[in-house]
């Protein structure tokens, strides 16, 4: 889905579309270190150490809102910019009209026009992305061990693997974040994943629109946005 994409694009989608799973973790991390007293090895109060652990804990949620945020404003970012790109490489067009087919333009016969015939689908996947992959991440640690280390530790085995499966696959990731934003995506044929803003959803697409990809020279690449100023007359 990422292929041909900037490192930085790819963070950041994936970050957000795990928000989650993060939080989770860190709620049941600070709920089990809350009930624990953890075994100092140097002289050192028990109020001292109450003490380092509510500070750790407000370090690690000021670096996780801060990582949060960046993610998010770099995502809408790039989001922006494709949208607001006035010249691309790969346009297509998408006639999302029931029954007309898209008329043939002289000098711009190289456009890829897709036809849905009025299907498509609205925000697929994601249901079973949440409870399958960004909650069970968020929680599977907690199942193998009693250990706090271990958990951690298997928590970052199991998004470094999330991580892998994702950059080399052409399989859709779903993204909660950009759905609570009104940023939601149409799958049509299952190979054009096109994020588009909610208003435009609010009654069933017509016409025919121009999407361009995010990354313009790799094929492989099935993420799309809808441009903004140079959609095709319906």
């Amino acid at each position: 889905m990422f292929f041909g994409t900037k490192w930085s694009f790819k963070f950041s989608y994936f970050w957000t579309s795990m928000i989650p799973a993060y939080i989770i973790f860190i709620l049941r991390i600070f709920s089990e270190l809350s009930d624990t007293v953890l075994k100092i090895y140097w002289p050192i109060g028990s109020q001292r150490t109450i003490f380092i652990l509510r500070e750790l804990q407000w370090v690690v949620l000021y670096i996780f809102t801060i990582i949060s945020v960046i993610s998010i404003f770099v995502l809408f970012h790039f989001i922006k910019i494709k949208r607001n790109k006035i010249k691309a490489t790969r346009i297509i067009e998408i006639n999302f009209n029931d029954f007309d087919k898209t008329p043939y333009k002289n000098g711009q016969s190289n456009i890829l026009c897709v036809e849905t015939h009025g299907f498509y689908k609205v925000n697929p996947n994601l249901i079973g992305y949440l409870l399958g992959t960004v909650f069970s991440s968020g929680t599977l640690s907690f199942s193998w061990s009693n250990s706090i280390l271990i958990k951690i530790l298997i928590f970052f085995i199991v998004q470094l693997l999330i991580w892998l499966y994702v950059m080399n696959s052409s399989d859709a990731v779903p993204n909660i974040i950009l759905v609570l934003m009104k940023q939601d995506t149409i799958v049509i044929e299952d190979k054009y994943w096109i994020l588009m803003n909610r208003k435009d959803l609010m009654y069933r697409l017509t016409g025919i629109k121009r999407i361009v990809p995010f990354a313009s020279t790799d094929t492989r690449n099935r993420l799309y946005v809808v441009q903004e100023n140079n959609n095709a007359k319906d």
